[in-house]
């Protein structure tokens, strides 16, 4: 549909990882950590925070968070969030950990080694961690941070962590060498690369790191007053976010949302690449024209097609749009002429097809091989969409007209089993039994079809076919 690209610097990001600082490769697993009991002597501190940071200590209650406060037990966390963002260091300076907004920073493990060493196990279930971390003078130090998918391993780099609402997890690397392992499936990912992991599946390969933000929106459509459906995709290593809310996307980057309509009818979608780039695009949500053809607002829908159609003279939803409201005119030549337009520009426009199904079904003597290609269009598509009752309705007349009076009863009367106050399941079954001379049967059903409405043009019309049926 449309596409927006913006540049940015791309930092390194992980989350089951073994790092090669010019030393051996050390894999490192979630499942086996062995630590000593000695009790922590160190701790990370808050230096700075802007926005609304919350600090809990373990046992303790959750409250704001101040210049000074320390993560130093298992189960101390602080929590950032919206547009809030944290930067904490390590006592002995070997680094500092940046967490960005909506984030969760929570201590697993701080051990110290017989050696003197420092075990640190930290966690981020959701958000945005960034670390700068210098290589350890200790060999039996070791810095790990911990994912819904696994764990990362660090010896010293600069790095970030990055988990979506699902766990998803995404290893891109800068500098050295990083391997990704989930699933029994281990790849080496270099600089310059990434690989995504998903809870429960392998990494994927390796692919090379682009240094843009993208959104490339290919649905964005009214749903209601203040919900649009929108479908996108941005590069397979950015995180999502809608209103402020994180959302889930494929390994490939591919996401799908009832996303709220903000008063100017714009959608907000924030993109943010591993290293904490981030930018925001206020997507414009036209009117929804479908809605007013529903509601019975013909005017304001037929403008709407027409703008539609001046952008776009191609469109074949639009030219469908024009095609039901000459149709619905009784203007069957024009609402023929949109139907086969539309079909130009869409040659397997399904509705478009219908549209020409329900002119043909209003000629007087339609031919027998034409009603046999409705009635194979119309099973088909109810076999895709059984809940869909203008296909069942469609194929009541169609049956009705190839004379099959008892076939064309069961398939209007299938519609009033789905939906027992149907206008028009109920009008077709009353002129089957009409047809049938079954006068008493076909009366209350056209006398409860007339309840079912207020239209004075559908009145009219039922109110014909009782007299006949008295």
């Amino acid at each position: 549909m449309f596409k927006f690209c913006r540049l940015h610097f791309l930092l390194l990001l992980g989350p089951i990882l073994t790092v090669i600082l010019g030393q051996k490769l050390t894999s490192i697993a979630a499942t086996d950590i062995s630590l000593p009991n000695n009790r922590p002597t160190y701790w990370l501190e808050i230096r700075q925070f802007r926005s609304q940071v919350t600090y809990q200590p373990v046992k303790n209650r959750s409250r704001s968070a101040r210049i000074g406060d320390r993560l130093q037990k298992i189960g101390d966390r602080i929590t950032t969030a919206k547009l809030a963002e944290a930067t904490l260091v390590f006592d002995d300076g070997i680094g500092s950990v940046k967490v960005t907004e909506d984030t969760i920073l929570q201590i697993k493990r701080m051990q110290t080694t017989p050696s003197g060493g420092r075990i640190t196990l930290l966690s981020v279930p959701k958000g945005l961690a960034r670390l700068q971390i210098r290589r350890f003078k200790n060999t039996s130090s070791r810095l790990q941070i911990q994912t819904p998918a696994g764990v990362a391993g660090v010896r010293g780099t600069e790095f970030g962590v990055g988990v979506d609402s699902t766990g998803k997890t995404l290893v891109a690397t800068y500098s050295g060498m990083v391997t990704a392992t989930a699933q029994g499936k281990t790849v080496n990912v270099n600089p310059g690369f990434f690989s995504v992991i998903i809870p429960g599946q392998p990494p994927t390969n390796p692919q090379p790191i682009e240094k843009e933000i993208c959104l490339n929106v290919q649905t964005l459509t009214e749903v209601d007053t203040d919900k649009a459906r929108l479908i996108a995709q941005v590069k397979p290593s950015s995180m999502v976010f809608v209103d402020g809310q994180s959302v889930p996307t494929s390994k490939e980057g591919k996401f799908e949302i009832q996303a709220p309509i903000n008063s100017d009818r714009r959608v907000s979608v924030s993109v943010r690449n591993p290293g904490g780039e981030e930018k925001t695009y206020l997507l414009k949500v036209g009117l929804d024209p479908w809605r007013f053809y529903r509601q019975g607002n013909i005017s304001q829908a037929e403008q709407i097609f027409r703008q539609q159609l001046q952008e776009d003279e191609k469109n074949a939803d639009a030219l469908l749009g024009l095609g039901y409201i000459a149709y619905r005119r009784n203007n069957l030549p024009l609402a023929q002429q949109r139907f086969e337009q539309a079909l130009g520009a869409n040659s397997n426009h399904v509705d478009a097809q219908i549209g020409l199904a329900r002119i043909a079904l209003r000629q007087s003597d339609p031919k027998p091989e034409e009603l046999k290609r409705i009635e194979d269009l119309l099973l088909q598509q109810i076999k895709q969409q059984p809940d869909n009752l203008d296909y069942w309705i469609l194929l009541g007349y169609v049956t009705q007209k190839q004379g099959n009076l008892l076939l064309a009863a069961e398939r209007f009367q299938e519609v009033l089993n789905r939906s027992p106050n149907d206008l028009d399941g109920l009008i077709g079954l009353g002129l089957v039994k009409l047809n049938q001379q079954n006068k008493v049967e076909a009366l209350a059903l056209l006398e409860k079809a007339a309840k079912q409405t207020n239209d004075p043009g559908r009145l009219a019309e039922i109110q014909t076919y009782i007299d006949r049926a008295k």
